[in-house]
Formats: structure tokens, C-alpha cells, sequence
């Protein structure tokens, strides 16, 4: 969780969000108007405490309500920063990874 100072420091290193729309890759405001900074990016201060106290509990939390026994993983493949009144238009995602 970022302070609302925390977020408006780090936006000036973000660049808008684009999305795909067939083979192009488009910035369009009216579509989809957040931040994005790629992993390479961003830093974790305390990175082993955070993933342990925060990312585990909800994978945890999604393999039980998926009702799976396999162990679920997770890859920090974006940040998007949402400010007040940010979008991104009804959407299906495309995956990423297998």
C-alpha cells in the first residue's frame, strides 16, 4: 500500500499505459487512463518481509477459493498506479504466461 504522497512522488517516473488492441499497442486516455512502471522499476524496501506478509497470504487466499491443491505463483509483471477518476474501459486480459 503507497500514502497518497508516496504515489503522487513516484509519478513522474511512470510513463501512461498502453493496451493491445489486436496486433497494435495504443495509448488512448479515453480507453485506459492509469500509470505503469515496468518491475525493473521498482524497488521494494524490506522485499523478502513484504512478498511473505502480503503477496503469499493472497495466493494463498486465491488457491483455496479456486479450490487447487498445485502451488499458485506469482510474477511482478506490472505496477499501475490508479489516481482518483483513472480508468480502463470493461476489458478482457490477454494471457501472459502460461
Amino acid at each position: 500500500p503507497l500514502s497518497t504522497v508516496q504515489a503522487k512522488q513516484m509519478i513522474p517516473f511512470a510513463s501512461k499505459a498502453p493496451f493491445g488492441r489486436k496486433e497494435e499497442t495504443l495509448v488512448d486516455l479515453q480507453v485506459r487512463d492509469t500509470w505503469e512502471f515496468n518491475p525493473k522499476d521498482i524497488n521494494f524496501i524490506n522485499e523478502k518481509q513484504w512478498y511473505n506478509q502480503v503477496v503469499i497470504p493472497v495466493l494463498e487466499k486465491v488457491q483455496k477459493e479456486l479450490g487447487g491443491t498445485e502451488l499458485i505463483e506469482a510474477e511482478f509483471y506490472k505496477m499501475l498506479l490508479y489516481e482518483k477518476g483513472n480508468h480502463f474501459t470493461l476489458h478482457r486480459d490477454t494471457v501472459k504466461n502460461p
